[in-house]
């Protein structure tokens, strides 16, 4: 990590820059500074003005804006935000392919980052061929012995794991360990980070006592280098909390989920995913207990953080807010201007004070200005009119705040069809013979849908299939309600019937009508989430070298 401020700021045209090179340096050390301590929301906010101030001086297509792009979307990412770092991620491909061209291990790099964010969001096809790309071109630019190379593994043997190709991912991530054991040494937070997932792909193939000691030794290491409040050293404890619990060492692994749910809470909020999947599986120890199961959490406005921050999926509503504000001001701050202006035609001096007013309104303004820059960027949007003024700052606001809503509910209704789609692909028909041929028809289906909705960003409107299938119309959301159709009344149930018949078939609809179709999925209730599948995703900084993945 200390190497990403190092890199950026030997990049820097120092002479011409002056005192912008020194105020890029403070916001990337403060970064740095901020993750380290694992305060994620506020590396956020100083990332975004870090982002701003460089688009301002080194110009759009540099490619150490490039490089702090890639840390912003890293950093959402660690907060469960997988929207908005797609045009980030995209956006820093497109300049290092120009600027350092398609063999440089930072093109790779951004590659890797890429296929990492399609992955979490469930789209493994789109994923692969990236990270195989990436893991190519790391071995040849770096060769097989580079931290680099060993990031690549990962996230390679990250994607086999959520396909539950467990017995591949297992050497993968075991020669990564080597790697980071040879270049890094046995105490690094990334050794730690390799033997957590190495332990997590044993546990899951049922090696409870040989993954132990793997994730005992990943928690010590975090506990030495990060201490006992950093969200890292909480998914370990959970790792181990959840390994104890499926052992039936109820007693033991309670402490340890207590532990992390109070560790990420802090950092990550209630509604963080894994914060989520931890406190269900404390919540299933307890019940195994026999104690009642703690209450629901506050929401997350109410719980404590370090130094409460903007919500990052919030933050064109809450700087619109603070520009009215700054408005508000103005008004009051002339009128004393006025006066200071008057004192001075008189021969006196203005008062100190209310010239640091001015000075502290116009740092103000440069700054929500910046802000407002870099989220039009972010968002792709057209370069937008000069915001010179407090209310066209406010208008720009508005319109930024609106367009963040927006692609949040799209990027909700993509996300919900893609998991409606997940689970219809888990079908399988239970008779004797299994014939393939009763499913394939919708499994077909399914599957080209899916592409066709993943390919689509969070910009696109959702088309017409995305919207009968969350209203419920289409045949595919249609079909669950016929295979478990307990709750279901006579008249429902017929119309499920026949709209599956006309659909897929009346052999497909009399299959699932009898009971012998089934949906394979099952929640694991010590699985981080959908997204992540439980393996530990590293810093998104490098720390002896330029970018490691965030796996």
């Amino acid at each position: 990590m200390r190497d990403f401020v190092g890199r950026l700021l030997r990049s820097l045209p120092v002479g011409s820059l002056g005192h912008d090179r020194h105020e890029m340096e403070g916001l990337a050390s403060e970064v740095v500074r901020l993750y380290e301590a694992g305060r994620y929301r506020e590396a956020t906010i100083v990332s975004r003005r870090l982002v701003a101030l460089q688009r301002r001086r080194l110009g759009a297509r540099h490619p150490d804006l490039a490089t702090a792009k890639t840390s912003l979307a890293l950093l959402l990412q660690k907060q469960g935000e997988f929207a908005e770092p797609e045009p980030l991620l995209r956006e820093s491909l497109d300049i290092r392919r120009e600027a350092l061209g398609e063999l440089h291990p930072q093109y790779a790099a951004s590659l890797g980052h890429l296929a990492d964010l399609f992955q979490q969001r469930g789209d493994l096809d789109a994923a692969e061929p990236l990270m195989r790309r990436a893991l190519k071109l790391s071995a040849d630019g770096l060769g097989d012995r580079h931290p680099n190379h060993a990031a690549a593994l990962t996230a390679l043997a990250l994607l086999l794991h959520r396909r539950g190709d467990h017995a591949d991912a297992e050497p993968l991530l075991r020669e990564a360990l080597a790697i980071r054991r040879e270049a890094l040494g046995d105490r690094h937070p990334m050794t730690a980070t390799a033997l957590s997932n190495v332990g997590q792909v044993l546990h899951r193939r049922g090696g409870h006592a040989v993954a132990e000691p793997l994730l005992r030794e990943a928690l010590a290491i975090r506990l030495e280098a990060l201490g006992d409040r950093h969200p890292d050293t909480g998914a370990s404890l959970a790792h181990l909390g959840a390994l104890l619990f499926e052992r039936g060492e109820t007693e033991a692994a309670e402490p340890f989920l207590r532990s992390a749910v109070e560790v990420r809470t802090e950092v990550l909020g209630v509604d963080h995913p894994e914060v989520v999947a931890n406190r269900e599986t404390l919540d299933a120890v307890l019940r195994s207990r026999g104690n009642a199961a703690p209450p629901p959490p506050p929401p997350s406005s109410a719980v404590n953080t370090p130094e409460p921050a903007p919500s990052v999926g919030r933050a064109a509503r809450e700087l619109a807010d603070e520009a009215r504000a700054l408005a508000d001001s103005f008004a009051p701050a002339a009128a004393r201007l006025a006066e200071a202006s008057a004192r001075m035609k008189d021969g006196l001096p203005p008062v100190a004070a209310v010239l640091d007013e001015a000075t502290a309104l116009r740092l103000d303004f440069a700054r929500l200005h910046d802000e407002a820059l870099c989220r039009a960027a972010t968002l792709g949007l057209e370069e937008p009119d000069a915001a010179d003024s407090v209310a066209a700052l406010v208008a720009l606001l508005d319109r930024l705040a609106h367009e963040e809503t927006e692609r949040s509910a799209r990027d909700a209704a993509r996300c919900q069809a893609l998991a409606l789609l997940d689970r219809v692909l888990t079908l399988r028909h239970r008779g004797p013979t299994a014939p393939e041929r009763v499913v394939r028809r919708v499994l077909d289906a399914a599957s080209a849908l899916r592409g066709v909705i993943a390919a689509s960003g969070p910009a696109c409107d959702p088309s017409p299939e995305v919207i009968r299938l969350l209203d419920g119309s289409h045949p595919l959301t249609v079909l669950p309600r016929l295979i478990e159709s307990a709750l279901l009344d006579d008249d429902a149930w017929l119309r499920a019937y026949r709209t599956t018949a006309a659909a897929f078939g009346a052999t497909f609809a009399a299959a699932a009508a009898r009971g012998r179709l089934v949906f394979e999925s099952r929640p694991i209730p010590h699985q981080a989430d959908a997204k992540s599948n439980g393996l530990d995703h590293a810093v998104p900084f490098a720390r002896p070298v330029p970018e490691k993945s965030n796996l």
